[in-house]
């Protein structure tokens, strides 16, 4: 199949012969040929060795919808959501929802120490509700697992208390 198309008994035998109409000899040259007209044809092997439709133009790159869970990671929203206050999350008049923007800022792949900068960010925001954990280690392990990235025990509030200009502008939201 080439996308939706089957490879017909006219097409293969097309592929079997040579620029001048003359059979092709060497199963080498036909491999060579057929692989040739299905990369003319826009398409790629997938794991299953089946020839799939490749719509991405950057050509030999993986398909937009692999790029994209490749480089955002799930966030499970609803988990973190209850930890901050309406205002944050924009519920009433005039409010700006930062909520949605620290998810989607969250979604961007980052160094392990940069999430545990942010999850301090958050702790110390004021933004969060009668929830927030007692405890920064409390609220790291909860944040950790609701982004997803790796817990590093030795990551304390003190270690994590500087930083880059960078990350405080980009959550200036927070502050």
């Amino acid at each position: 199949y080439i996308g939706t198309e089957k490879l017909t008994g006219e097409y293969i035998k097309e592929l079997h012969k040579s620029d001048n109409n003359q059979a092709i000899a060497a199963p080498d040259n036909i491999n060579r040929r057929y692989t040739a007209k299905l990369n003319e044809a826009g398409t790629a092997n997938n794991a299953s060795g089946l020839p799939q439709r490749n719509n991405d133009s950057t050509h030999g790159d993986a398909p937009p919808a692999i790029k994209d869970t490749e480089s955002q990671r799930i966030i499970k929203e609803d988990n973190l959501k209850i930890y901050f206050n309406a205002t944050f999350k924009g519920m009433g008049n005039g409010n700006i929802n930062h909520f949605n923007t620290l998810i989607s800022e969250l979604k961007n792949t980052r160094a392990v120490k940069e999430f545990g900068q942010i999850a301090l960010l958050i702790y110390k925001s004021g933004k969060m509700n009668d929830r927030k954990p007692k405890t920064f280690r409390e609220w790291y392990r909860i944040f950790r697992n609701c982004i997803g990235c790796e817990y590093v025990k030795s990551y304390e509030a003190n270690k994590l208390s500087n930083p880059t200009e960078e990350l405080k502008n980009l959550f200036n939201y927070l502050q």
